[in-house]
């Protein structure tokens, strides 16, 4: 069976996660998700998934969402520290998702190593004329290092990106892989977070990008395999396809 839930957003069954990570772990996260509120989540948590697989035969699932009820009882939110040190990335990734960054930025502390510009053309909608239009717009990005001692981590180093919403102006942080940086770019940084399947690699005519999240218009249809690799774009190749970004 396969459900979407606001939080969890699984694409893959409640059963398979739980498997996954400890139900410690689900309920320290859960904690997080629902911002400490108990009648919420038991509304749209536990009676969700007691609807949702009522008819199915799942070994010990009325057991794993009574032990997840009461751990919540008991948990404490993720601490910054116990964030970082989750083994699984989809889960760790999921955490992070719901800590505030500039929280966390500000608690750690960071040191600013390299600023670069670059000049697009950004592709916006204009709700009041009801028309694309297409605005020269210079993208500022900072390269910092966040101070790892506070989450156990001496001498790592932790690059993050700080930059700016072009539609909001709003301050915004991206962690990047220290593997992918060339010269402490920035702008190598930023265009590494853009993820492609290697099936994809020449044959993207353009990027959408809001956030964390891609879209790409494809010159040909594209069927990735499974555990296919997943490559990073380089500076130039990200920028040259970027169309609009916000």
């Amino acid at each position: 069976m396969i459900i979407k839930h606001e939080f969890l957003d699984f694409n893959t069954n409640f059963a398979y996660f739980t498997n996954k990570e400890p139900e410690e772990h689900i309920a320290k996260f859960l904690k997080m998700a629902y911002q400490n509120n108990k009648p919420r989540f038991v509304e749209r948590f536990i009676n969700f998934y007691k609807a949702n697989f009522k008819a199915y035969d799942i070994q010990n699932f009325n057991d794993i969402l009574n032990n997840i009820n009461k751990l919540w009882d008991v948990s404490n939110e993720f601490s910054y520290e116990e964030a970082f040190k989750i083994e699984n990335n989809n889960f760790r990734i999921k955490v992070f998702s719901y800590i505030n960054i500039e929280n966390l930025v500000k608690e750690l502390g960071t040191t600013r190593i390299n600023v670069e510009g670059k000049d697009v053309i950004n592709k916006v909608w204009n709700p009041i004329k009801k028309i694309f239009e297409y605005i020269p717009t210079t993208l500022i990005y900072e390269l910092h290092h966040a101070n790892g001692e506070k989450l156990g981590l001496k001498n790592a180093i932790l690059p993050i990106v700080k930059c700016w919403c072009t539609s909001t102006n709003n301050e915004h942080w991206l962690w990047v892989n220290p593997d992918k940086i060339i010269d402490n770019s920035p702008l190598s940084a930023i265009a590494s977070t853009c993820c492609i399947y290697k099936s994809m690699y020449g044959k993207i005519k353009y990027i959408i990008r809001h956030g964390d999240v891609f879209v790409f218009e494809m010159i040909e249809k594209v069927i990735p395999k499974e555990n296919e690799e997943i490559i990073s774009l380089n500076t130039d190749e990200y920028f040259s396809l970027l169309k609009s970004q916000s």
